[in-house]
């Protein structure tokens, strides 16, 4: 009798050794290692990225939006008024689907600005006129091939 008790006992710790390692070994399998795809990012950055990165620094309007000198709101990262970012929403037919008042519900979104700034300026690298104070402290952006 003592004997079996003595085998069931080195049984069960056996058996949890091996359910543990094996919960550790899967765990282990499911993490990702966020970090190295952020950096593979940022190695990729053109000129172009490097810019926006530092009009987006210069300009950050509060995403509720914030009165500019023109007396019209200005909202989000690249502090879009709404008729401007109406219009090259509309040009670049990015939200086809969308109503204009509906549109407010996408001015904030620093990621879509970034994009809809990013087609401006590879349709006409003149469009940094619509940051002009902000080019004057970080400079022109330059043409990307």
């Amino acid at each position: 009798m003592k004997r079996k008790l003595i085998i069931y006992i080195i049984l069960i710790i056996v058996l949890s050794m091996i359910f543990g390692w094996i919960h550790r070994v899967q765990s282990k399998k499911t993490t990702v290692p966020v970090e190295n795809r952020v950096e593979k990012t940022e190695i990729q950055k053109d000129s172009l990225d490097l810019w926006l990165d530092k009009l987006a620094e210069k300009e950050n309007c509060p995403i509720e939006g914030i009165m500019d000198k023109n007396h019209k709101l200005s909202f989000g990262k690249f502090c879009f008024q709404f008729d401007t970012f109406k219009f090259y929403v509309r040009k670049y037919n990015l939200l086809p689907n969308t109503e204009d008042q509906e549109l407010y519900n996408w001015i904030s979104d620093a990621e879509f600005q970034r994009k809809l700034a990013r087609m401006m300026l590879e349709e006409d690298i003149n469009n940094w006129k619509h940051w002009q104070l902000s080019t004057l402290k970080i400079g022109k952006p330059k043409v990307v091939n």
